[in-house]
């Protein structure tokens, strides 16, 4: 549990970063924008003044002059260097964006993990309560009690049979079959045990309906006998 908070913690900050980082190359690309518009409205600006015509003493009528090669080159530089560097920074924002996805889809992951081992620490849990109290009022076998199960199970065609039949004491068992039959026992007790409680729950809640239920009927008899009465 704690493991898991310090990694949602982890991954909190670390998308909380990746969110300011693409504010601010959002900043930057709008900046670059707006630098870019107010340089091609002085490269139009000045190409305009480098077209218009200049008066001459000699004669009124306008003569053409040519673009100046040098601003031409500038322009188109400046525009070039512009659409990569837009771009560049267009593909790191969609980066920044999929991590942030991806760290989002590890997050609920987690999340969901997390929900499930939590319910089966309380399933485990409420085994382990049931157990204590079973323990704790005196719920133990007896001697005689072990002594006639060994031999129920010498006579079956089981685990226990083949465990108790093998003619071994029991430093002999073979571990690994033993091993076994644990593994087995353990998965049966829990499964019977989370199963009484879920039918002793039941059988709680049927006994409340069932005395809900009577009360209701005596209501209704009462009810039923005060009306014959007024009719007589």
């Amino acid at each position: 549990m704690n493991t898991s908070r310090v990694q949602r913690k982890k991954q909190a900050i670390y998308v909380k970063e990746l969110k300011g980082e693409i504010a601010t190359l959002r900043k930057r690309l709008e900046q670059h924008e707006s630098s870019n518009a107010s340089q091609s409205s002085g490269g139009s600006a000045l190409e305009g003044s480098s077209r218009a015509p200049s008066p001459t003493p000699s004669s009124s009528a306008p003569k053409p002059c040519a673009i100046d090669p040098a601003v031409e080159c500038y322009e188109n530089s400046t525009r070039k260097v512009g659409c990569e560097h837009n771009q560049a920074m267009i593909e790191k924002i969609v980066k920044l964006q999929r991590a942030v996805a991806r760290r989002n889809e590890k997050i609920e992951f987690l999340e969901e993990n997390v929900k499930h081992l939590a319910q089966e620490c309380r399933k485990k849990t409420r085994i382990i309560q049931a157990y204590i109290c079973q323990t704790e009022t005196g719920a133990t076998a007896s001697e005689y009690l072990s002594s006639k199960k060994a031999e129920i199970a010498k006579r079956g065609r089981t685990l226990m049979s083949n465990l108790f039949g093998s003619g071994l004491s029991n430093k002999e068992i073979n571990l690994e079959l033993a091993l076994e039959m644990m593994r087995k026992f353990q998965v049966v007790l829990e499964d019977t045990l989370l199963k009484n409680l879920i039918l002793k729950e039941n059988v709680q809640t049927l006994g409340q309906e069932i005395s809900r239920l009577s009360l209701e009927n005596g209501e209704l008899r009462l009810h039923s006998a005060d009306k014959e009465h007024a009719t007589l």
